[in-house]
């Protein structure tokens, strides 16, 4: 029986046999180098099938064998859902986590100088991006180039996630900072060229990859270098994509190239004939084909590449994740936002007014002073609510551009766009053509199901753009698992009831929900807070149904002006019918029969408590304190002497709404004086942000 070596050199597998036997070589995917006469491949499939040629013996060199291994080895940890080695340490913050597949990710990546991770949308590319940062200690500048719409949300992620004390910035239209990161879009690698290229980063990461697709292209010259152009210099480079292949296998070879240079990146030709399918025509090479594609994904794999499915890692998500992507104003849009927070304030100062009147009729039991007082609240806002509506109205429209590039930037398979006025659905749905359905409370019953089915069960039907009140009952979208909000409703049971579109019977996967908001709006406070406490809330109750407001604690860092009226309308709203009140009453009564003189001490001490942190009436954001809504009153009952019974259960109530800023034993205390059993949300105790606009009806 004849024998045969493989040996491994300058990063490939060289088959061993004369022209007689080459035939073997052939047959097991070997390639034939015209320069150094020999069979090669890069592949480990080759080394495997030639190991299983009968008739011959094939023996591989020790750099062979070690090779094969590490190829298996990196081909597995690229579809890695945990880290097999449980004492691999990645820094996070306190607070923070990695998921399991992310820390397979992160230790794949540092594993090799160049990266590709191309997990699927929503499994967190940008979280195992810093965590290479935080993980490799040698890191000290970083180079960040990503599309211009996700620079900022770079930073937040950035300031979030980093364990290290690193610098970052943002290249702007005139200055490039000098911080450890640097964050920069693509079209300022030109204008900013020299700056990038005169020094060697420790690390570049490039975000949306695919955007180098095409070799011609500047910006990919610019970055990935070509004979006229220098590549950017860096120690370690990440590239991060959702879509790595797109349409045509050939869009993949800058990059192959880029990052593998001296393996699957060696040689064009056999790439694109290989892989593309390519073919010589009287005017060149046409490379538009694919082939081979399950080849070529265990090739990257194996070299570079890691890669995971949201089924692959269904078992490590939540139902449902939420975040908030936050667009950074233009001139125009901090125009509005002025308007905007000079409606909130007015807001705010009208309903601080009757808020201490409303508490006070509580306390007395006087409920339909109470009633009337929640009745003034709402119709003493209603002036500012029509002038909001204007401004939130164009702040929508405004948001329209942005909302196109960032479901651009996605490319996601399919994704549904929830929106609250019917012109900006509208909007967004014509831009993408016949890619997108749009639903509005104008579209017909029959129409609306056509839609429906349409997005279901095409294929090139990538986009359902809907507006709350229209789609976000009834329906069931689960042809996608990502739900992006381009306009926020206010109202959480609405929100909710809209993720559920996604979120029902017959989704196979997790859910991620995004909520798109301007900085620095009522609507991003909102969103913000709106997001946390949902989660909070489905921890606590493993459920996500009617929300109960008191159930999350305050923290008064989190304070917007506009956030008073809504919290206030918050709280009450759902108080305002009949029956509600008579029940209010009943229960407070209820408190005031059986409260001890020491529960009323230990409620009255934990008001003190915060009225004490609250010097300033609310008037500055922090973390301590009473907000503007309860500001008045808390302190009311703080200088009292002593509190009635009655009072003592009102400000048992305020109390726990701030329990984050008490300790935990007198929590303990204040739940048994609010009769809390086990079926109260245990899990809420620590959570950040203000009251949510819970069921108020605002039309704007």
């Amino acid at each position: 029986m004849k024998t045969f070596k493989i040996d491994h050199q300058r990063g490939r597998f060289i088959f061993l046999v004369d022209y007689e036997h080459k035939d073997f070589a052939k047959s097991s995917g070997f390639s034939w180098d015209r320069d150094l006469k020999v069979w090669w491949s890069t592949s480990s499939d080759c080394v495997e099938r030639a190991l299983n040629i009968p008739g011959i013996t094939v023996k591989l060199s020790d750099s062979a064998q070690a090779a094969l291994e590490k190829a298996k080895e990196s081909r597995e940890l690229s579809r890695a859902a945990a880290l097999d080695n449980p004492s691999i340490k990645i820094p996070a913050p306190d607070g923070l986590n990695y998921l399991p597949y992310q820390k397979a990710g992160i230790a794949y990546a540092m594993g090799r100088t160049s990266t590709l991770i191309a997990d699927e949308m929503g499994l967190g590319k940008t979280v195992q991006a810093i965590g290479v940062i935080n993980a490799d200690q040698s890191i000290k500048s970083a180079l960040v180039i990503v599309p211009a719409s996700l620079k900022y949300n770079w930073r937040r992620e950035a300031e979030k996630w980093l364990a290290r004390d690193l610098t970052v910035g943002i290249a702007d239209g005139k200055n490039f900072p000098d911080t450890n990161i640097v964050i920069c879009n693509f079209e300022q690698v030109k204008k900013f060229n020299t700056e990038i290229k005169s020094r060697t980063w420790d690390a570049l990461i490039v975000d949306e990859a695919h955007y180098l697709k095409n070799s011609k292209a500047e910006r990919t010259k610019l970055i990935l270098g070509d004979q006229e152009h220098a590549p950017i210099k860096a120690g370690r480079k990440i590239f991060l994509t959702g879509t790595p292949i797109l349409n045509r296998p050939i869009e993949l070879w800058p990059l192959v190239h880029a990052i593998d240079p001296n393996g699957l990146g060696r040689s064009w030709k056999y790439f694109a004939m290989r892989y593309c399918d390519a073919q010589q025509t009287r005017w060149g090479w046409d490379t538009s084909g694919a082939s081979n594609l399950p080849e070529l994904q265990q090739r990257m794999r194996e070299s570079f590449m890691v890669r995971r499915l949201k089924a692959d890692v269904l078992q490590e998500l939540p139902d449902k994740r939420r975040n908030v992507f936050v667009i950074e104003p233009d001139g125009k849009v901090r125009d509005l936002l002025k308007q905007e927070s000079e409606i909130a304030q007015a807001m705010d100062d009208a309903a601080a007014a009757t808020a201490k009147e409303i508490a006070r009729a509580e306390i007395e039991g006087d409920m339909e002073t109470f009633q009337k007082g929640i009745h003034a609240l709402k119709d003493g806002l209603k002036p500012q609510f029509d002038q909001m509506s204007k401004v939130r109205h164009a702040l929508a429209m405004a948001k329209v551009e942005p909302v196109i590039s960032w479901i651009r930037d996605q490319e996601p398979e399919k994704l549904v766009v929830m929106c609250h006025h019917k012109e900006v659905a509208e909007a967004i749905a014509k831009e993408f053509g016949p890619e997108a359905v749009c639903v509005t409370g104008e579209t017909s019953i029959a129409n609306r199901d056509a839609a429906v089915q349409k997005f279901q069960n095409t294929k090139d039907v990538k986009l359902f753009v809907g507006t709350i009140g229209a789609a976000g009952v009834g329906l069931t979208l689960t042809a996608a698992s990502d739900i992006a909000f381009a306009e926020m409703d206010w109202t959480p049971g609405k929100v909710l009831q809209a993720e559920d579109r996604v979120h029902r019977i017959g989704q196979k996967n997790a859910v991620n929900v995004t909520y798109l908001v301007f900085d620095g709006t009522l609507e991003s406070h909102i969103a913000k807070t709106m997001a946390h406490k949902i989660d909070v809330i489905s921890q606590g109750l493993d459920k996500e149904g009617e929300i109960d407001l008191s159930a999350i604690p305050i923290q008064q860092g989190q304070q917007q002006r506009g956030s008073t009226a809504i919290q206030l309308l918050s709280r009450f709203s759902a108080a305002g019918n009949d029956e509600k009140i008579a029940q209010r009453k009943a229960e407070n009564e209820r408190i005031a029969a059986r409260i001890t003189s020491e529960q009323i001490q230990v409620v009255h001490s934990a008001i003190k408590s915060i009225a004490e942190a609250d010097r300033d009436r609310a008037l500055a954001k922090n973390d301590r304190g009473f907000s503007k809504a309860d500001s008045e009153f808390g302190h009311e009952l703080a200088s009292a002497e002593t509190l009635t019974p009655r009072q003592a259960a009102v400000a048992a109530r305020l109390a726990y709404r701030y329990r984050a800023q008490l300790d935990a034993d007198t929590v303990e205390k204040i739940k048994e004086v609010l009769d809390f059993g086990k079926e109260q949300p245990q899990a809420v105790e620590k959570p950040r942000g203000k009251q949510k606009a819970a069921e108020v009806e605002m039309d704007f």
